[in-house]
């Protein structure tokens, strides 16, 4: 299906200026001692012009890769021509048709907001275009009236 879930950081809880990029940071370019299916490597090809970052490693324990592991998620980061973060998405590797992924991006410096966007893998080919969608939406309730 096309549904999908809009969440909205604004006010106090907005996490600030470059928090997309703090995000790519954390989560694909420090390591991981206690989630070992959480340490990525980026891979050579791009996928629907985003870099794609994978588990990387083996599993000791069941000899898998740690990509097949049941909570082990694919990431993916689109920057732009400067090399800021302007979308972040990490995807279950889950083999159901339903497996999710979340989307993070910002609405800076039109508006100190962050939206995040959860939908099913099988739409990751429409990130772009929902994110554009969805930026749009949120656009059209920004208030005219001076406060």
């Amino acid at each position: 299906t096309m549904w999908l879930s809009v969440g909205i950081n604004a006010g106090e809880i907005y996490p600030g200026n470059g928090s997309l990029d703090r995000l790519a940071q954390a989560r694909v370019d420090e390591p991981n001692d206690i989630l070992k299916f959480a340490n990525y490597e980026l891979l050579p090809n791009k996928e629907y012009d985003l870099n794609v970052y994978v588990a990387k490693g083996i599993d000791p324990k069941t000899n898998q890769p740690y990509r097949e592991h049941d909570s082990a998620e694919d990431v993916f980061v689109y920057r732009d021509q400067s090399g800021k973060v302007t979308a972040f998405i990490s995807c279950s590797n889950r083999p159901i048709r339903s497996a999710p992924c979340k989307q993070w991006i910002s609405l800076e410096p039109a508006m100190k907001v962050s939206v995040h966007i959860h939908y099913r893998r099988g739409l990751l080919p429409e990130w772009q275009k929902i994110q554009e969608s969805v930026t749009q939406l949120i656009y059209n309730f920004k208030s005219t009236t001076p406060q």
